[in-house]
């Protein structure tokens, strides 16, 4: 059996393709022994891995393998056998022995000694490791996790201590017991004496309270008044004048507006009628040129069927040629051929007359408008060129395993515009969970969507109508994982999983191109995302993983 620290079995005989496994090296481990009593390559003189032995005995790693070689002998000084790479062969005694040298696990709080082949394995199950908590997100001693989620995390499910039967996560209970929990005791607000009384019975109090202030029943035109019920009533005997003041000017204001409002209307309803008789002389130039055109094209028909029947003539004409063999019928025939061929010019350049002259007409009286139409047919074809471009290219990476790979470039530009209201959500290229299975899509808001709004990436799944519905199970009922890939090979993605709710219309058969969108509006912080772990080169990677293993369809 392999060493558990390298990739593949030892060979039994080198071959340059073979050199292919990590360098242990490059993790540092912490030997119990002294480097100095370790043994080292003969050829680049660091801690022997992978050994490989040549003609003389020497020992060498696979980079100092490449050096060997290279120089084609060994290089140790007092040696410089010459070795080809058939002469060379992989040591599995000697790469027993390195395996078999203690190291100390790389967690600091770890005191455990083992075998370097065994340390890859142990430290994924090292207690000391971090691990990402399911709920929080923060990162926690393996060891340290049941009371992290029993005691700190602050998503972890607390119930009120007030006893109103509500529960929540431990970061959201302050905010209840502050604004909504009725069994939470307070004094009431008018300091009418009450001390002792709950959310719920004070809602009542203060309606009846004795001290509660009113406000003017004037306020809606502009009395800042408030007051108790007695002087609610002073001051409405008092304020009769100042009452009837702001009740005119606030009449005067809307009178304002309304006149502004009619102004406006008039000027539209101005601007419609002048648009209506300018349409209406359109229409009519149109018309007179659209006859013009067709006593035109009547003539340009006519004109080409003279130009055919002359051509023909010529034909015939030339064979007789061909058939006369005396001079004088000759020169007779070539003096009818130039005949034709003048009246054939001539027929030409009345053609040509007519279509300068039919064009003349179409620039003097807005024949431009046969130019748009065409031009406006080219760009439409252009727009259908790219469509199926576009779809060219969606069909090249489209997937039928219930991943969406998708790569977001200029992240930068198109969160501006989506801050500035110009582009608020991007749409995926569509992907299957088979290829007769299920169409879905991703859906992102780059400066997020309802409470993710303007702080976090808000991330969603949608499903599409496809072209086999009819033979699949609805609801859609498969798990589905939302991820936020990690650029810098750490594996330290942001990720969020849920099973769909079989009650929601988004994911019931669709009726429309598309659901409803459903997902996670706070997927991820703008602050995490535009980290360098997430956001390299003004390019994010996003991913959906929709588990299909429980799928109760085969086709």
């Amino acid at each position: 059996m392999a060493d558990s620290y390298s990739s593949c079995s030892i060979p039994h005989t080198f071959h340059p393709s073979m050199v292919n496994n990590p360098n242990p090296n490059e993790t540092n481990p912490e030997f119990v022994k002294s480097s100095d009593d370790i043994e080292k390559c003969t050829a680049c003189h660091k801690i022997l891995w992978d050994p490989f032995q040549l003609p003389c005995g020497h020992h060498v790693c696979p980079v100092g393998l490449d050096r060997v070689l290279e120089e084609g002998r060994c290089l140790v000084m007092d040696c410089k056998l010459p070795c080809s790479s058939n002469q060379i062969f992989a040591d599995a005694c000697k790469r027993r022995e390195i395996g078999s040298l203690e190291v100390r696990c790389g967690y600091q709080a770890c005191k455990k000694i083992i075998k370097w082949k065994e340390l890859e394995k142990h430290m994924e199950s090292c207690e000391y490791r971090e691990v990402t908590c399911d709920k929080c997100c923060e990162l926690v001693k393996m060891y340290n996790m049941e009371k992290h989620l029993d005691e700190d995390c602050v998503q972890r499910i607390l119930h009120c201590p007030e006893g109103c039967g509500y529960s929540t996560s431990a970061i959201n209970m302050s905010e209840h017991l502050s604004d909504e929990c009725p069994n939470v005791i307070l004094s009431c607000p008018n300091e009418c004496g009450m001390t002792q009384a709950s959310r719920e019975q004070l809602r009542n109090h203060v309606t009846e309270c004795p001290l509660r202030r009113v406000a003017c029943r004037f306020k809606d035109v502009g009395c800042p008044f408030e007051g108790l019920n007695d002087d609610i009533h002073k001051h409405s005997e008092d304020a009769v004048p100042y009452h009837l003041e702001l009740i005119a000017l606030r009449e005067e204001a809307v009178e304002n507006v309304t006149r502004s409002h009619i102004d406006d209307m008039k000027l539209t309803i101005e601007q419609i009628l002048r648009q209506g008789q300018e349409v209406k002389k359109i229409k009519d130039e149109n018309e007179k040129l659209k006859k013009d055109c067709q006593i035109n094209r009547k003539s340009i028909q006519d004109l080409k069927k003279v130009l055919v029947t002359q051509g023909e003539k010529v034909i015939v004409n030339e064979r007789h040629l061909q058939e006369k063999a005396s001079t004088d019928g000759a020169e007779k025939i070539k003096s009818e051929l130039s005949a034709v061929k003048d009246m054939i010019d001539g027929t030409k350049q009345r053609l040509e007359t007519v279509e300068r002259a039919t064009g003349s007409v179409g620039q003097n009286r807005g024949e431009g408008n046969a130019v748009e139409r065409a031009e406006k047919q080219v760009r439409l074809m252009d727009v259908r060129v790219c469509e199926i471009d576009l779809r060219l290219q969606l069909f090249e990476t489209i997937n039928y395993n219930g991943v969406l790979m998708w790569k977001i470039r200029d992240y930068r530009r198109r969160k501006m515009e989506a801050v500035n209201g110009r582009t608020l959500s991007l749409y995926s290229q569509p992907f299957y969970t088979s290829q007769y299975g299920y169409k879905l899509c991703g859906r992102v808001y780059l400066n997020g969507d309802g409470t993710g709004k303007g702080a976090y990436l808000s991330f969603f799944v949608v499903v599409m109508k496809g072209d086999f519905d009819a033979l699949l199970p609805w609801p859609f009922m498969l798990p589905v994982t939302f991820m936020l890939l990690d650029q810098n090979g750490t594996g330290l993605h942001e990720r969020e999983s849920f099973t769909p709710n079989p009650t929601s219309n988004s994911f019931h058969k669709p009726t429309t191109e598309m659901n409803v969108a459903c997902g996670v509006p706070r997927f991820v912080s703008h602050t995490k995302l535009e980290s360098d772990t997430y956001l390299k080169e003004d390019i994010v990677f996003l991913r959906i993983v929709v588990d299909c293993t429980n799928a109760n369809y085969q086709y």
